[in-house]
């Protein structure tokens, strides 16, 4: 039986995605709420929100058996009503949770995030701050020269999403196809 290129490319797309009832989709969703439940319990107050962005919140990301340095990305929302540190106070903050926390995980530092790295993917967590700005709010991450970068994390979200519709669902799958 002759197999047209089509199907070839849409059966390793889907062997490409973490399906969510799957034994990998099931460990990561596990450990993420393992994780944000620590990060509530560890920091309380001191952190406003914490939430799954990037790859695995697009589905993009692909299985760490096709990609060792996949990983999922948690944003930590710090507050910082009694003023504003330097991104690398926060990432010490981060990485005193994590070896706390994750003693059988590894834990790298990395930019700009603390990196987990669990048996099956790692998690970057990546400290935030929310800016009340003068004319537009905006959520901001260390750059790379140890000041802040304002970002939009669900703003990209919802233009891939928009264009996966618009374009009958296979731009995801030629993403992940792209990165394998």
């Amino acid at each position: 039986m002759e197999v047209g290129i089509n199907n070839h490319l849409k059966r390793i797309s889907s062997e490409l995605l973490i399906k969510p009832k799957s034994l990998a989709g099931l460990n990561i969703e596990r450990s993420i709420k393992g994780i944000l439940k620590n990060i509530g319990t560890h920091f309380g107050k001191d952190v406003e929100d914490a939430r799954v962005f990037g790859s695995y919140s697009r589905k993009t990301i692909l299985p760490h058996q096709y990609d060792a340095a996949s990983d999922v990305d948690i944003l930590v929302l710090f507050d910082c009503t009694n003023g504003k540190l330097r991104p690398e106070s926060y990432r010490e903050r981060l990485r005193k949770f994590a070896n706390a926390y994750y003693q059988r995980g590894r834990i790298v530092k990395d930019h700009p995030s603390i990196v987990i790295e669990l048996d099956h993917i790692n998690f970057d967590l990546v400290p935030a701050l929310f800016d009340d700005g003068v004319f537009y709010d905006s959520i901001e991450i260390p750059d790379k020269d140890g000041g802040w970068l304002e970002t939009n994390p669900d703003k990209f979200n919802k233009e891939l999403t928009h264009s996966n519709k618009q374009y009958g669902s296979i731009v995801k799958p030629i993403i992940r196809l792209i990165k394998y």
